[in-house]
């Protein structure tokens, strides 16, 4: 089961709501004091809010209904530091009044999607770390039960501590105090 494609989407879209930051600030002239291409500075920037906003909704009505155990824990959030990559990308000549340079750099993001949901990194996520969310990699007990999964987590997981579970897809959970 792999999350839905308009959530996973939305997810992806959070993740570099930060981007569409830099690029608002490299396109600002700031002698007009106001953007070279607007159109294309405020529809990423409010697309960034608004998946933003998606996120923030999304995660915070999930509670976690099924108690576990945590056995094992790893820290998985170093993993953020592959998103530097693209975020390298706003300081490169991108002239977002040519419909080439923004047709290029559209395609280069649909393909970091399409890797980031078939790879199943998509929860590896600047935006979820600045609400606070680790990504932990655990083995844990539901039941009677051994499991292992990917969990994301508001604060820190401890081995020994028991949550509220929630699955969101085959190997990814939400963890709960």
């Amino acid at each position: 089961m792999k999350p839905r494609i308009v959530i996973s989407f939305i997810i992806f879209l959070s993740a570099y709501a930060p981007l569409a930051l830099l690029f608002a600030l490299r396109d600002f002239d700031s002698d007009a004091r106001w953007f070279h291409h607007p159109r294309f500075v405020l529809g990423v920037v409010i697309t960034a809010s608004l998946s933003l906003l998606c996120l923030w909704l999304a995660i915070s009505t999930v509670k976690g209904q099924f108690p576990i155990t945590v056995n094992r824990v790893a820290l998985r959030s170093n993993d953020l530091i592959d998103y530097t990559i693209p975020y390298l990308v706003s300081f490169f000549g991108v002239d977002f009044g040519k419909w080439q340079d923004v047709s290029a750099l559209g395609m280069f993001i649909m393909l970091l999607f399409l890797l980031s949901v078939t790879t199943q990194s998509i929860f590896i996520n600047p935006a979820l770390a600045l609400f606070g969310y680790g990504l932990y990699e655990v083995d844990f007990t539901e039941g009677t039960k051994q499991k292992n999964g990917v969990f994301l987590a508001k604060g820190e997981l401890f081995p020994g501590a028991e949550y509220k579970m929630e699955r969101l897809s085959r190997f990814l959970y939400i963890a709960r105090q």
